[in-house]
């Protein structure tokens, strides 16, 4: 890949993310409601499904209709306000209680399979019940 491509794709990207923004904007402006406060993924979205129902309207009013629904069904899209919102950096979650595995797998299986053989040679022999 070129230098000249790599810039190509950073335009194409920076283009593309102003088109949702865009799109987003329009929808808040037709609802009244700040442009910030819709979800960019959710404009994304709803932009990559209406694209087919966009391209192959029939005629100007088509487009128009399905235009204002996907602005309208974007609208309904927000963002959670969430000020002063911080987070430790922490995980919840403690991992399993298992050792690490120090050695090659093999080497851990036959000392596992030498360990219950040892085990097995211990225990005394389990009576069976005959008829």
């Amino acid at each position: 890949m070129t230098p000249f491509m790599v810039e190509k794709e950073l335009w194409m990207h920076c283009l593309s993310y102003n088109l949702v923004r865009k799109v987003a904007a329009q929808a808040a402006l037709l609802a009244g409601q700040s442009p910030r406060s819709l979800s960019f993924k959710a404009s994304k979205q709803a932009l990559l499904a209406a694209w087919e129902n966009l391209s192959f309207a029939e005629s100007g009013e088509d487009y128009t209709q399905a235009a204002l629904g996907l602005l309208q069904g974007l609208a309904k899209e927000h963002v959670g306000d969430r000020p002063g919102r911080w987070e430790p950096r922490a995980i919840k979650r403690r991992p399993k209680p298992h050792k690490l595995l120090r050695e090659p797998r093999g080497a851990a299986k036959a000392r596992l399979l030498k360990s219950w053989r040892g085990l097995a040679r211990r225990q005394s022999p389990v009576p069976v019940a005959r008829r």
